[in-house]
């Protein structure tokens, strides 16, 4: 996910079948024709079951296939070009639950266009987001081809990595406020897989925000930090002599992997799980 897409945030059930999930209907029986993206991994979505050449909008941030940068740009986390939208005569909006305001999906819908709202709580989910969108686009084989092979690579990742020794780490979802993720967080989900265990995991929230002492009694062995200058970003975090023992690793994380939950997320655990066993190689006893 794109950091000024989550920064502005800091804040459907769908059938594994091979038709439309129940209340989303595909126009014609070919499927949805003009597509608008409401968050940059509905595009990526999108993209991933074949019907690519159906979207015509997405949102600021959608840099993922190239192709989605040269797309009309419908507005972004805070608001959509309602105007914009219009021009573009979509016949289906995919949604991220948590990034769009329920006022501008409402909006949508009076304007009959239907809503397919992703909102994966767990990784095996967004192989139910591909399936879904494949069936309303018109590509059903392509939208069941693509779940399968994220549950059979996910699958794969569980296996190699179960039983790893638990290496307590801290993601920072966010500098300032200092924010990191809950247990129900797709990305704390993720962490388990590769053996980081997230001290913040027994709390409700997906996100949550907490003081530097909160951090520091939390006694992380290593900070995950998204971009691309993890030690500036936690630079201050780390400056303090108060830490019980050695000041935590910093290992980076690419935030458009890991916190896009698209089908690229199984990338961006790869990298968490490689990070993990640097920190192994690098650790004398672990």
């Amino acid at each position: 996910m794109i950091r000024g897409w989550l920064g502005g945030l800091l804040l459907l059930g769908v059938c594994s079948c091979s038709a439309p999930p129940p209340g989303v209907h595909a126009p014609d029986p070919a499927g949805a024709r003009r597509v608008i993206a409401l968050a940059p991994h509905a595009a990526e979505l999108v993209f991933a079951v074949g019907a690519g050449d159906r979207l015509v909008g997405v949102v600021a941030g959608s840099d993922y296939p190239a192709p989605a940068r040269d797309l009309p740009v419908i507005g972004d986390s805070v608001r959509l070009d309602r105007e914009r939208i219009l021009a573009l005569r979509p016949d289906l909006a995919v949604a991220w639950v948590p990034g769009n305001r329920e006022a501008d999906l409402d909006w949508l819908a009076t304007r009959g266009v239907p809503v397919y709202r992703s909102d994966p709580h767990r990784i095996e989910a967004i192989a139910q987001d591909l399936q879904a969108l494949g069936a309303l686009t018109g590509h059903v084989e392509d939208g069941r081809a693509a779940a399968e092979a994220f549950r059979a690579r996910l699958a794969h990742l569980r296996r190699a990595y179960a039983g790893i020794r638990a290496l307590r780490a801290f993601y920072m979802l966010w500098p300032e406020p200092l924010m990191t993720v809950g247990g129900p967080s797709l990305i704390s989900r993720a962490m388990k897989i590769c053996g980081f265990e997230n001290p913040f995991a027994s709390q409700p929230a997906e996100t949550l925000a907490l003081g530097r002492e909160s951090l520091i009694a939390a006694r992380p062995a290593v900070l995950l930090v998204p971009g691309s200058d993890p030690s500036g970003a936690a630079a201050h975090l780390l400056d303090s002599g108060r830490w019980p023992g050695p000041a935590p690793a910093v290992a980076p994380v690419d935030p458009d992997l890991i916190e896009r939950p698209g089908p690229r997320m199984l990338d961006g655990i790869e990298e968490l799980c490689r990070a993990r066993q640097a920190l192994m190689r690098g650790r004398s006893g672990d």
